[in-house]
């Protein structure tokens, strides 16, 4: 809705219409939809090792870190579970070996273990979008109509001319 164009209380609206009510079970709020907008993580920001503080005499995090470690996940949000509906997020799996994986993990699955979705490396995934989108937009009929509608928007509607009256 955010997206959309839909302002904070549009958005409590409609929520409290369908019956969502807030962790304590009051009625949701404005403040709480700005907090969830801005938090990183719902946006698909996953940070890690971003403070430092001392922990028995050892940095472990509070201040900022120049070491800090981000990876966006630009379809976080925007995939759907085939099986259940959740939407997808963005994970980062290490192995064994240390070698960090990036996927996407259906949010039932990850939070409520009601899930069986298979896991989707995101690097993979992430490329094969890429590269469709650029198929697609570099297509010139795609191009040639795009430019061609927004000269219709940005060009003024022609002045027509009214003949005078004549005496």
């Amino acid at each position: 809705m955010y997206v959309g164009g839909h302002g904070y209380k549009y958005i409590v609206e409609e929520l409290r219409e369908k019956g969502y009510k807030s962790k304590y079970g009051g009625d949701i709020g404005a403040n709480a939809i700005k907090t969830l907008l801005e938090n990183e993580r719902y946006i698909g920001v996953y940070t890690w090792n971003k403070k430092r503080t001392k922990y028995y005499g050892e940095w472990a995090g509070g201040a900022d870190n120049p070491n800090c470690v981000r990876r966006e996940y630009m379809l976080s949000g925007l995939i759907r579970c085939e099986k259940c509906g959740a939407a997808f997020h963005g994970v980062t799996r290490t192995s064994g070996k240390g070698y960090k994986t990036p996927y996407y993990v259906c949010t039932a699955k990850h939070n409520k273990k009601s899930c069986d979705a298979q896991n989707i490396n995101a690097n993979e995934l992430e490329t094969l979008v890429v590269t469709i989108l650029k198929h697609e937009l570099l297509n010139p009929e795609f191009i040639e109509r795009t430019a061609t509608g927004l000269l219709k928007r940005l060009r003024p509607p022609p002045a027509t001319k009214t003949k005078k009256p004549t005496p």
